[in-house]
């Protein structure tokens, strides 16, 4: 099967012990090969839940202090990042807000997403998400402000919101593209 109705991308069922084994061999020739502390697992919203599972005792196993991220787009964060899963995920929410608040300069929504999100009694106070303003699936954030300066404002933003703030490669220089 293809992954997603896509056919070039391979579906692996990671629920074979087969699979598992394959995939746990790689990631072990890579901890040894590489000076690697963390892996970003792409879409793992759909990756089978007790692989992931088996993937992070295996990596923490071989490095205490090994970080594990996943691709989160939709859904409940909490579901993924527990102990023995997934460190941390992409937060699509706050991401979201954060653009669209300066395009339509209203900032309530980004104000909305952070006190649900880490306020007392927010949904993920005790989390370290993964903010970000672009990725590799979205567009450049400098390609949909309306106003350049913004460029500035939601920098700050995303270094001073609770989280783990990530710059995509240019997008610190205003780099624009889809």
């Amino acid at each position: 099967d293809g992954w997603n109705g896509h056919r070039e991308l391979v579906k692996l069922n990671t629920g074979n012990p087969e699979v598992r084994s394959y995939l746990l061999s790689i990631v072990d020739s890579w901890l040894h090969k590489y000076p690697i502390d963390g892996f970003r697992l792409d879409a793992a919203d759909v990756l089978d839940m007790g692989f992931q599972r088996e993937l992070s005792d295996f990596c923490h196993e071989s490095q205490k202090d090994f970080w594990l991220m996943g691709e989160v787009v939709h859904g409940d964060y909490r579901n993924w990042v527990q102990p023995g899963t997934l460190d941390s995920v992409t937060n699509y929410q706050a991401y979201k807000g954060l653009y669209s608040s300066h395009v339509d300069e209203n900032y309530y929504e980004i104000a909305h997403s952070l006190r649900q999100q880490f306020e007392s009694g927010g949904r993920y106070q005790e989390f370290l998400l993964y903010n970000f303003l672009e990725n590799h699936d979205v567009d450049r954030v400098a390609s949909k402000l309306t106003t350049p300066a913004h460029l500035n404002t939601i920098h700050l933003l995303l270094f001073t919101m609770p989280g783990i703030p990530s710059i995509y490669y240019g997008g610190e220089w205003g780099v624009q593209g889809t």
